[in-house]
């Protein structure tokens, strides 16, 4: 073969493509992902000056939420208002991925009674991680323990749906709770709660006469809580001008 054809040859088969050309041609990794999520919905609030509320809290929902004096709701903690409103009172524990207000998932129990959609938390209430809170009321001084559910309408502490419309939470909290939930503890859709009950898994009751029956416990157990949001406000930063 003469020297020419084979030039030719190794001309056709060793193209060489420019490396702009490469460039251009492979797409680029922000170009390939897909949209963003959009952000969440930015609810109306009244916040006491005095609460704490951390900057990776996450308040969502198109209903007003208000949260009370000396207030801590902890990283991750999720404070929901699509349904309804949700009031928080003061002294108030909400710990991290804890969840208060309505989920919205399609649930029969969410369309049973329209004025089951808003949340109140007395005061003096801790709310432990992972635990979610769904309830039309919790009562003053209760405790929702790790990883324990109150369905859709449930009341913890008898405070009645009529009285939640007339009276303001002031006056409601003044009445002694006291409920407590174990970890994991459960309290379905609509379900009452007498005071001063302990509610274990699957399916244990008592009442706690202790508490029942010596106001100066209920007042130690107060004054406790008031200690601990102290501290926990020397440990969590607060950024309320995120919700202003």
């Amino acid at each position: 073969m003469s020297e020419k054809g084979s030039s030719n040859r190794d001309s056709a088969t060793f193209k060489v493509v420019p490396a702009a050309a490469t460039v251009a041609a492979a797409p680029t990794k922000r170009a390939s992902s897909g949209p963003s999520k959009a952000a969440a919905v930015k609810p109306p609030t009244t916040i006491h000056p005095s609460a704490i509320v951390a900057d990776k809290a996450v308040l969502t929902g198109s209903h007003h939420i208000k949260i009370g004096a000396n207030t801590v709701i902890h990283p991750f903690a999720r404070i929901i208002s699509s349904t309804g409103p949700v009031t928080i009172g003061e002294n108030v524990i909400v710990n991290e991925r804890a969840v208060v207000g309505i989920i919205e998932n399609g649930d029969e129990a969410f369309t049973r009674d329209s004025s089951s959609r808003s949340v109140l938390i007395g005061d003096g209430v801790t709310i432990e991680s992972s635990a979610v809170v769904e309830a039309t009321a919790i009562g003053e001084g209760s405790i929702i323990d790790i990883e324990a559910r109150v369905g859709i309408g449930a009341n913890v502490g008898q405070v009645s749906h009529e009285l939640l419309y007339v009276l303001p939470l002031e006056i409601l909290t003044d009445w002694p709770k006291y409920c407590k939930l174990s970890p994991k503890a459960s309290v379905g859709a609509y379900v009452v709660v007498e005071d001063f009950m302990t509610i274990a898994p699957p399916d244990y009751r008592r009442p706690d006469h202790l508490l029942k029956f010596n106001p100066s416990i209920r007042t130690l157990k107060l004054k406790r809580q008031k200690d601990q949001v102290e501290l926990l406000r020397r440990l969590i930063p607060s950024n309320l001008a995120k919700w202003s």
